[in-house]
């Protein structure tokens, strides 16, 4: 039984011999610089740091699990307020909308670049793509958000095709044959009136240079 007693003892020993070169290990590396890093906190930087707005939520009910940095910048909710509610408590989107994504990843377990629209916290909306993959994690679904706001662009394309009726509707306002073409001769715009004098369809003129006549 004393030898028992001892061998335990130095079973011990040995068990803290290893423990602390363990620990002057690392405290070697620390002053090096190179103490690697656990998945976990590897994880947790790059998803704060990411430049993409990122949330995690549960696929059940749609509580939120985490939040990037770049979320709390867009949407104006600090991670305290944002964690353990979910979005339709937020409003950031529409309960159809959220009804829809569900059944997308549910069918799919995933989707990409979907247009949807999202609400900030002063109730300012932005026009984005949304992109999710489902992950089982336990007995848990998990679906990864990652947002992209195109509001701008969205903008952009807005004035882009108002500026397009609006020329539209001047070129086939005017009198006579109108008709642009490019240094190859092909049709880029015309009117009305020349369609009507040419019997040709649109589908055709664009098809066709001036040659063709």
């Amino acid at each position: 039984m004393k030898k028992a007693a001892t061998d335990k003892l130095l079973e011990k020993n040995q068990s803290l011999k290893k423990r602390i070169k363990e620990l002057e290990s690392l405290s070697t590396e620390k002053r090096k610089g190179l103490i690697p890093f656990s998945s976990d906190y590897l994880y947790r930087a790059l998803f704060r740091l990411s430049p993409y707005t990122i949330v995690v939520s549960r696929l059940e009910d749609g509580k939120i699990y985490d939040v990037s940095d770049n979320f709390c910048k867009k949407s104006g909710f600090s991670r305290e307020e944002a964690i353990g509610k979910t979005g339709t408590q937020l409003n950031l989107w529409q309960e159809k909308d959220r009804e829809k994504s569900v059944s997308i990843i549910k069918r799919d377990g995933r989707y990409r670049n979907r247009e949807v629209n999202h609400r900030l916290k002063d109730g300012s909306v932005l026009t984005c793509l949304e992109s999710v993959e489902l992950l089982t994690i336990g007995n848990e679904n998990y679906t990864i958000v990652i947002v992209t706001d195109i509001t701008p662009l969205k903008k952009a394309q807005d004035s882009l095709i108002k500026e397009r009726d609006l020329s539209a509707t001047i070129i086939d306002s005017l009198p006579g044959f109108f008709y642009i073409i490019d240094e190859e001769f092909r049709f880029l715009r015309w009117n009305h009136n020349f369609l009507r004098a040419t019997g040709y369809s649109a589908e055709e003129l664009q098809r066709m240079d001036i040659m063709d006549f």
